[in-house]
């Protein structure tokens, strides 16, 4: 994600688009294990590459008439298309991912 951001930031700079504030590198914080699961931490992960898969699939079809900005689109929505397939490996290896719903 470092180059990504890296990336939209020179393109932001390119065109005098005001950057937002960076959020710090990490953040310390002590989480009780009993209230915060391994199953519980990925699913939050994989509801986030869910919901930025939506978000780059919106941005790709918004970004019709700018090639390059629909271009980088394209190699995020890709790179997060690979994340999700580790995902779902992971997940089906775990046996965390919820079945879809059978008729």
């Amino acid at each position: 994600m470092e180059k990504q951001a890296d990336e939209l930031e020179q393109l932001m700079d390119t065109y005098k688009l005001p950057l937002p504030y960076r959020p710090p590198k990490s953040v310390s914080i002590q989480i009780n294990s009993e209230i915060m699961s391994d199953r519980f931490a990925f699913r939050d992960i994989m509801s986030g590459v869910e919901n930025m898969l939506t978000i780059l699939v919106h941005a790709v079809c918004t970004f019709v008439t700018n090639d390059t900005i629909r271009g980088i689109a394209i190699r995020n929505l890709l790179k997060e298309v690979e994340i999700y397939d580790d995902l779902c490996k992971f997940g089906k290896l775990k046996g965390w991912l919820e079945p879809p719903p059978m008729r």
